[in-house]
């Protein structure tokens, strides 16, 4: 299973495109693709948004930020490039895990942009045990909500509704997820499931409205995920609500180009 959130770059046009489309090809590869190393993976991410990107003439520098979690039965792996976050709880603190790609209020590393070779930060850690909390969010949310705020909002009831609350009033876009680790919830008689531990995954997004959402949009993706009918990949479809299911269209292209081709014809309207 893995979980992310991903943010398009304000100040160039396409930002909303280039995170959805970033989901759709980090989705293919970590699901659809042979088991790799998350570093090669975000690499090869940025290779392509980049590819295609260069296609788009006026949404060449298109870009996005990415912050997420790979969740294997000995705990999380961790990944990112910009200033979207990772976060787990601790001894009723937040602490974060991944790092902040940004100098001088400029972004260093995002996915496309026009540019290669992009150095994301991965890494990992354990879960503290059954129930353990980790929150990712996009900037919009870590800068407009103080941390005591949201360290008190993890710890009880309806989380994921209380953190939404909190983000209201943001001057950006701002997504939330909550995973908890449910490893011990399973009854020892049931076998596990074959991918490893359980875990509950709630979402959230709120729009500012300050912010222009064809300029940047944040997305939340989790994967793996079901496969919709045939009828899904209908070019007209906005391809942002079909992301998740990483819809094929039927294209003979290879696996991601195939579930791209959707996305493409969108972004040329």
């Amino acid at each position: 299973v893995a979980v992310a959130v991903l943010d398009g770059v304000g100040g160039v046009v396409g930002g909303h495109e280039a995170s959805a489309l970033s989901a759709l090809i980090l989705g293919d590869l970590i699901v659809g693709g042979p088991a790799r190393d998350l570093d090669e993976i975000i690499r090869d991410v940025d290779t392509r948004v980049c590819d295609l990107a260069g296609r788009l003439g006026e949404r060449s520098t298109m870009a996005s930020t990415v912050a997420g979690i790979r969740i294997r039965p000995g705990g999380y792996e961790v990944f990112n490039a910009g200033d979207s976050r990772v976060h787990a709880l601790r001894d009723g603190y937040l602490v974060q895990y991944s790092t902040d790609h940004e100098r001088n209020g400029r972004l260093t590393q995002y996915l496309g942009g026009a540019r290669r070779n992009v150095e994301p930060f991965v890494g990992g850690f354990r879960p503290a045990g059954d129930g353990d909390l980790v929150l990712l969010c996009t900037d919009g949310f870590s800068r407009h909500v103080p941390t005591d705020d949201v360290q008190r909002a993890v710890t009880g009831a309806s989380a994921i509704e209380q953190l939404w609350g909190l983000a209201e009033g943001a001057h950006d876009d701002a997504s939330v997820v909550l995973v908890r680790w449910c490893a011990a919830t399973r009854p020892a008689d049931e076998a596990r499931p074959p991918h490893g531990p359980e875990v509950k995954v709630d979402t959230g997004a709120i729009h500012s409205p300050v912010v222009d959402p064809s300029r940047s949009t944040p997305t939340v993706s989790t994967w793996p995920v079901a496969e919709p009918s045939p009828a899904d990949g209908d070019a007209t479809t906005d391809p942002v609500e079909g992301m998740e299911s990483g819809a094929a269209d039927g294209s003979s292209d290879g696996p991601t180009d195939g579930r791209l081709s959707r996305v493409r014809r969108w972004l040329r309207r």
